[in-house]
């Protein structure tokens, strides 16, 4: 009997749940939302690993495992692949599949799109990396500024900005949304409200977010980072496919990425 208020903390401990699914009658365990990209990056910085410097270097003994992992869960029926752009949500929010591994800015859709009550739970890890769990990263729309305008146009958008940036305004968005507020003392703030004792999911993502300290905490600046993403895709899904290894494919996904962003030089 699995219990929702204790779901699994480690990858390890996740095998015992997916495997009580399907014994259930589950035919999708666990399915993940962007598994050989996005995923793969909030892997590695989760363990306190390097996805990239200037140049990728994700292939690494943490991201083998998972990969492997993750291959051998979708041979066995734990983990089905989603392959399409929000499907893997899709296929969450009908009650198909049993379990999903997603980014916290889904949380507000996924809520009004479920017909039950879901839950949310902190990102699996492996408990024998040193370091391990550090933090997730952050992604997501931003604010931009363009240069060219008049002049007298900018106090304006400074004003804005230091509007959309203050604690009580940032706390009303996170609430309002289910996004993550831009700084810790919207956090704060939201806490001393009470807010997440009422609606405790929310501050997992959040929590996730607020360790700092070693270079491999920071959101990826890659140039072309969807083009890299979608070489890394197509070959962790060889390695899926059975058509390579995890190794080769992971060597195979850092050689082409780098190919590609030497071209971009």
């Amino acid at each position: 009997m699995l219990d929702p208020a204790k779901p699994p903390t480690t990858w390890y401990e996740m095998v015992a749940t997916l495997s009580a699914l399907v014994q259930s009658g589950s035919d999708c365990a666990l399915t993940i939302a962007w598994p050989a990209s996005a995923m793969l990056e909030n892997t590695a910085a989760w363990h306190n690993q390097a996805f990239a410097t200037d140049r990728l270097v994700f292939n690494s003994r943490l991201a083998v495992r998972w990969v492997s992992t993750l291959a051998t869960w979708k041979q066995s029926g734990y983990f089905t692949q989603a392959t399409r752009r929000d499907e893997a949500e899709s296929r969450f929010a009908s009650g198909e599949c049993a379990l999903l591994a997603a980014s916290s800015a889904n949380y507000a859709d996924l809520r009004s799109r479920a017909k039950f009550a879901l839950g949310i739970a902190q990102f699996p890890y492996y408990d024998d990396f040193d370091g391990a769990p550090l933090n997730t990263l952050s992604a997501g729309a931003a604010l931009w500024v363009m240069a060219g305008r008049p002049k007298a146009d900018y106090p304006g958008v400074a004003q804005f900005l230091a509007f959309f940036a203050r604690p009580e305004i940032q706390a009303e968005w996170h609430q309002r949304t289910g996004l993550v507020p831009l700084n810790a003392a919207a956090y704060e703030l939201t806490r001393k409200q009470g807010f997440y004792s009422a609606n405790p999911g929310h501050e997992v993502a959040v929590r996730q977010l607020l360790t700092r300290g070693t270079p491999n905490w920071k959101s990826l600046r890659l140039g072309q980072h969807p083009r890299l993403r979608n070489i890394i895709d197509e070959e962790i899904d060889f390695a899926w496919q059975g058509k390579k290894t995890s190794l080769d494919a992971l060597n195979a996904a850092v050689a082409r990425g780098n190919a590609f962003l030497d071209q971009q030089k």
